[in-house]
Formats: C-alpha cells, structure tokens, sequence
C-alpha cells in the first residue's frame, strides 16, 4: 500500500462549476485525498493546455466529472 493520498482530477468545463469544484476538493480534503483542480494545480507549464489535462488525468486514481 502506498503513502500518498488517493488522488482525484475533479473536471468540467473550465467557465462553469467553479464553485462546485472547489466544494468537492474541500469535501475530499477531509478524507485525506487530493483533488487536482486546474485554476490551482496547473500552473505554468510547457506543454499545451491538453497535454497537462491528459497527463494529469492518466496520474489521478479517480476521475469526478460534474455536468
């Protein structure tokens, strides 16, 4: 059994649910899980937008998908 936290990429379309993605980190945050959000994990990087959301996606445990 690993040491890190369960990971989480919590998605959706990047003007919507802002709000709603940052309630659910919050609420895994208590379980000792980390979700990936992208306004604060993505950062500068060199590769493209799609190539970072990929990447992070295949690293993730669990994917949360809102709609």
């Amino acid at each position: 059994m690993s040491d890190r936290p369960f990971s989480l990429f919590i998605s959706s379309r990047m003007k919507e649910l802002v709000e709603e993605r940052r309630a659910v980190q919050e609420a895994v945050a208590a379980y000792q899980m980390f979700g990936w959000l992208w306004e604060r994990d993505a950062g500068a990087r060199p590769e493209s937008v799609r190539e970072t959301y990929l990447r992070q996606v295949e690293n993730c445990d669990l994917y949360i998908g809102l709609f």
